[in-house]
């Protein structure tokens, strides 16, 4: 069986029917894959009165519901912790 770890925005409808086609197919037993985790780059506090909030607020109940773990780490702190590996980290070893 194939591990399958999933990365989306989660960011619209599709997003939410391409998950849900692979899943059909694995229920189905077209595909031999697993999906233990969903990985996506927002946290529900994020920005929750835009319509983008509502799409990727759908996505993750989506997970949820299949049964899969979800990690959801803000853009931010992405973006952040990237600054921090790339800026900060490399000052402390000159």
């Amino acid at each position: 069986m194939m591990q399958l770890g999933w990365f989306s925005t989660g960011r619209d409808e599709a997003a939410r029917n391409l998950l849900m086609e692979i899943w059909g197919r694995k229920e189905a037993g077209e595909l031999d894959v697993d999906i233990p985790f969903v990985f996506t780059n927002w946290e529900p506090e994020e920005h929750p009165q835009t319509a983008s909030a509502v799409e990727r607020a759908a996505f993750h109940d989506l997970v949820r519901r299949l049964g899969i773990d979800l990690i959801a780490i803000s853009q931010f702190l992405l973006n952040r912790l990237q600054l921090f590996s790339q800026v900060i980290v490399p000052l402390c070893f000159v």
